[in-house]
């Protein structure tokens, strides 16, 4: 009997939203976007994974924040909410302790969709940033936590996140958190998610920094 293959020993989480999801690599020009677009094997944090020869969980969902919806709603599900569930489906959804899957490496990829809207108010945000690492923290004691903006983010509303991830990362003051560098990429004229080629480019983007503070 074929025995399934060993898993690697390192482990990596991925917190984001539908970029972190694989949302729209393959689009299909011409054509209204459909679930059937998402492709989370070629996501960059899938491809990051690979090369760094570990275990990935991804922790995504499309169209939300950290305190908001990319409509701007704040009744529904966001990041804190779905990191504890399985399936984040609603009114039905199904918990999950994290601590049972114990990563190396963090990297949180959050805020696109809160930007949508406009950009928060800073201490609302910078507080449940901060609110959240800790419950990371918290679950992995043994992981090293790096923050980011992703790739869609750019000019005005990139450089808010990036000042509130800095602020988090200062009010938090923990070593085992630190702010990681994101390039914007802008998908195509099909749509403004990023494409293949591109979450090739981010998880290119991100191994150096990974490595470097993981000593991998």
């Amino acid at each position: 009997m074929a025995r399934s293959p060993a898993l690697p020993a390192r482990k990596l989480m991925v917190l984001g939203d539908s970029v972190t999801c694989g949302a729209a690599i393959d689009r299909v020009a011409g054509e209204k976007p459909t679930a059937a677009w998402g492709s989370p094997r070629e996501s960059y944090g899938m491809l990051l994974a690979r090369r760094l020869n570990a275990q990935v969980q991804l922790v995504c969902y499309g169209g939300r924040g950290l305190i908001r919806t990319w409509e701007g709603k704040t009744n529904e599900l966001n990041l804190a909410d779905y990191y504890a569930m399985a399936l984040p489906t609603q009114p039905a959804s199904v918990p999950w302790d994290q601590r049972y899957y114990l990563p190396h490496a963090i990297i949180v990829a959050i805020g696109t969709n809160d930007m949508t809207t406009g950009i928060p108010d800073r201490e609302q945000y910078v507080q449940a940033y901060v609110s959240l690492v800790r419950t990371l923290l918290h679950d992995h004691p043994q992981a090293q936590i790096m923050l980011t903006e992703g790739s869609i983010l750019h000019s005005e509303k990139q450089a808010a996140l990036h000042s509130y991830i800095a602020d988090t990362v200062r009010l938090v003051g923990d070593p085992r958190v630190r702010a990681i560098a994101s390039t914007h990429y802008p998908g195509d004229a099909t749509d403004a998610h990023p494409t293949r080629e591109q979450h090739v480019r981010m998880a290119d983007d991100l191994l150096p920094q990974v490595r470097q503070i993981m000593r991998w």
